[in-house]
């Protein structure tokens, strides 16, 4: 049985009677709310997809403390981070080239030696991440 049909642009998505055996228990689809729901997508289609780059980067717990770290000293450098979180020069590297490919941190030789800062085109998306962290930080002290 058709009923409606919606259009998402490039996408046309019909309404059809339910089968039995499938996991939806509706008898029809709510072509209002997918329509809402199909157009709150397209509107956001790129900044979900920044974000959910950049919690697939801030998702692994080294990243998510260099990122900390460099946010709160600035300008730290490959040697220093290594020292304070005790794990290898060339481990810090690794997760620091992912994190400048992910366009999260910046980097800047001087001399020798090369320093990383946020990003500063990207701090807003992190400064949600990092205000929780200061929470959780403050909790621990009361």
């Amino acid at each position: 049985m058709m009923a409606n049909k919606i259009n998402t642009g490039s996408l046309s998505i019909e309404n059809k009677e339910i089968k039995s055996g499938e996991s939806c228990i509706r008898n029809t689809a709510d072509v209002k709310k997918i329509n809402k729901c199909i157009g709150l997508l397209n509107e956001t289609s790129m900044s979900i997809s920044e974000i959910a780059k950049t919690l697939n980067l801030v998702g692994n717990e080294t990243r998510l403390k260099l990122l900390y770290l460099i946010f709160k000293v600035k300008d730290i450098c490959v040697c220093d981070l290594s020292d304070a979180l005790g794990i290898s020069v060339s481990a810090i590297s690794q997760q620091l080239k992912k994190l400048k490919d992910g366009n999260l941190i910046i980097d800047e030789k001087r001399g020798k030696t090369i320093y990383y800062s946020i990003n500063e085109d990207r701090l807003e998306s992190l400064l949600g991440i990092f205000l929780q962290i200061s929470r959780n930080k403050l909790d621990e002290l009361l």
